[in-house]
């Protein structure tokens, strides 16, 4: 099943568990958040003065990210290169 919809049926879920069962709340948050690092995301470019580079949100390295990774070494999430 595709991320997006699968967010999009927990999401829903997470806005009705009420605040006393925080477990399930918890829960709901972390899968989430999981989920949205599994949706490919366009990565940040900055020039350095020499050459583009393309970096993950997260700020990860200033090196940049060459496009044979799929996924931002340091945080997880999806890179989508196109």
């Amino acid at each position: 099943m595709d991320p997006r919809m699968v967010r999009s049926i927990l999401k829903p879920m997470w806005h009705k568990v009420k605040m006393e069962d925080s477990k399930t709340r918890i829960a709901l948050a972390e899968a989430l958040e999981a989920l949205d690092k599994q949706i490919p995301k366009k990565p940040n470019r900055f020039f350095n003065g020499i050459e583009s580079l393309k970096i993950c949100g997260c700020g990860g390295d200033a090196y940049g990210y060459p496009s044979v990774f799929n996924y931002c070494p340091y945080c997880g999430q999806a890179i989508d290169w196109e």
